[in-house]
């Protein structure tokens, strides 16, 4: 569970001092203040609750088919992409402690997809 990895902010906030990187930088700021992940024994699930927008996204892990980890910034944090069943694919940003959560998230569907042939 997390609002995005620290090293993200600090990075972003340090290359912020360069006026081409300012866009990714206020991007990773509201990214800390607005979104969120959790990460549970049934699903993932992304938050944002900003002023302008208020969702709640959940991955089920039997609808997942694959959790792949792009580590950034020599491993810092990593980006997480869910791949779905149906095709769809999406990426959770800036994931802190993402050794963690990748063995966890594989081995949940794993389970689930056992379950679904057992």
């Amino acid at each position: 569970e997390g609002a995005g990895a620290p090293a993200e902010l600090a990075v972003s906030l340090f290359l912020g001092l360069f006026v081409l990187y300012a866009p990714l930088t206020l991007l990773s700021v509201f990214r800390r203040l607005f979104s969120k992940y959790r990460v549970t024994d049934r699903a993932v699930y992304v938050e944002v609750d900003s002023p302008l927008r208020k969702e709640v996204q959940r991955f089920a892990y039997e609808d997942m088919k694959e959790v792949v980890m792009i580590p950034r910034a020599f491993g810092l944090w990593a980006d997480m992409v869910v791949r779905m069943q149906n095709g769809d694919t999406h990426i959770i940003t800036a994931v802190d402690e993402f050794d963690a959560v990748k063995e966890y998230c594989v081995a949940r569907v794993e389970k689930a997809r056992v379950s679904k042939l057992g």
